[in-house]
């Protein structure tokens, strides 16, 4: 059975987007009145900044320790050492075979000029 309409579940976005449009008319309409309730949401909208910078600054860290605890669960880490190198030459590999040869390929096949020129 396919959901149709509003049997889906999650959240109502276009809902929310309107309701913020419609309230945001409002305050603006309001003038002076509304003046508190928009410098409120601003001001929540800067403490919101504020934690999701410290969350970009400390995640960062806490994946870092993830990683090493990971890492010296392993009974051998030289697999673990040779299967990353393999994986970074084969993406160096995939790298240069996609920017130095099909790249320039289509840029050939849409011009009909020589694309090594701008390298």
């Amino acid at each position: 059975q396919i959901p149709v309409g509003t049997e889906v579940e999650g959240m109502n976005i276009l809902g929310l987007v309107l309701f913020a449009l419609v309230l945001g008319v409002a305050l603006k309409k309001l003038g002076q009145e509304g003046e508190d309730l928009i410098r409120f949401f601003n001001s929540f909208n800067e403490a919101t900044m504020v934690v999701v910078s410290w969350i970009m600054w400390y995640v960062p860290i806490g994946i870092m320790f993830l990683i090493g605890s990971k890492i010296v669960e392993m009974e051998d880490i030289v697999v673990l050492v040779t299967s990353l190198g393999k994986y970074i030459f084969a993406s160096i590999l995939g790298h240069f075979i996609h920017g130095g040869i099909i790249l320039p390929l289509i840029y050939f096949a849409s011009t009909r000029q020589n694309p090594y020129r701008f390298l």
